[in-house]
């Protein structure tokens, strides 16, 4: 049989947890800004890459991209 849990482990494992999200979450909103950057300035050869780019850190943390897309809008993503 396991022993329960502790209630402080749980937690700790809990914040251990957010903080990660947190981390992910500062880096796709770095992320989208620099593609949306790189877009507006024109680069739209690279739409493909960016689709691409895009899919995969959604693959990583299909949890956390919605959110950013939604604070940064679409409207980067589309060339």
């Amino acid at each position: 049989m396991k022993a329960p849990v502790e209630p402080e482990e749980q937690q700790q494992r809990q914040q251990e947890e957010e903080q990660q999200q947190q981390k992910m979450m500062t880096m796709m909103i770095t992320l989208m800004r620099r593609l949306s950057l790189l877009i507006q300035k024109g680069l739209r050869n690279h739409v493909k890459l960016v689709e691409v780019l895009i899919q995969s850190i959604m693959m990583k943390s299909h949890h956390v991209v919605p959110s950013v897309i939604s604070v940064t809008g679409p409207r980067c993503c589309t060339g």
